[in-house]
């Protein structure tokens, strides 16, 4: 990719984005996204994380070269969710039939290549609006643990060009640059779902014993 390494912070966000956009043209229409690069699955699995991005970049000279991995739950996995400690979700869970894998990787290279050459040209800003809309937790009070263990809470508005999440808080807008959301429980049918699979990965250690 030709454009400056401090620009590449934003770079996935805007490749979930494309991978949001896929998984939606395959029938997931209620597909979201989770700040930083969480892929988050909707309707009855609504919050429950469906996959993931992960970016890695290089330098070389003058140009940068980046690694996109996508991971997508395409079929469910027993006790994921407790080993995670989280709620989880697969195609399969979303989608019948589910999509043949090669269908889900077609679409989403589709979409990731688009998305890599418009953001070589214009940047994260190009995809700001349309991740906003995606945002699962946008305009919601959230609270965020920073890098140094602290936390700060607000609410959510969006993201800064660099791939920030902005909150407005009591003393004005703050951009946060890295952290992780917290404090998001797991509700109804899914914490029933997650009790259950704590207690199958809690048989399982003890017949492993």
């Amino acid at each position: 990719m030709r454009c400056a390494p401090q620009l590449l912070a934003g770079l996935s966000l805007a490749v979930g984005v494309a991978a949001a956009r896929a998984l939606r043209s395959l029938g997931a229409g209620e597909v979201t996204l989770k700040w930083p690069n969480d892929l988050l699955a909707g309707g009855s699995n609504a919050g429950a994380k469906l996959g993931g991005i992960l970016i890695e970049t290089r330098v070389q000279g003058r140009e940068i070269w980046a690694v996109v991995g996508i991971g997508i739950n395409c079929r469910p996995v027993r006790a994921l969710g407790a080993r995670l400690r989280r709620s989880v979700s697969a195609l399969d869970e979303l989608l019948q039939p589910a999509p043949a894998r090669n269908a889900v990787i077609g679409a989403v290279a589709r979409e990731v290549l688009a998305a890599l050459e418009a953001y070589e040209h214009s940047g994260l800003p190009a995809f700001s609006e349309a991740w906003r809309a995606l945002h699962a937790h946008e305009g919601r009070r959230l609270r965020v643990r920073l890098a140094d263990g602290r936390t700060v809470s607000g609410i959510a508005a969006g993201i800064a060009p660099s791939g920030a999440l902005r909150l407005r808080t009591r003393t004005g807008t703050r951009e946060v640059a890295s952290g992780r959301i917290i404090g998001k429980r797991v509700a109804g049918s899914r914490r029933k779902a997650f009790a259950e699979g704590s207690r199958a990965a809690k048989r399982s250690a003890r017949a492993a014993t």
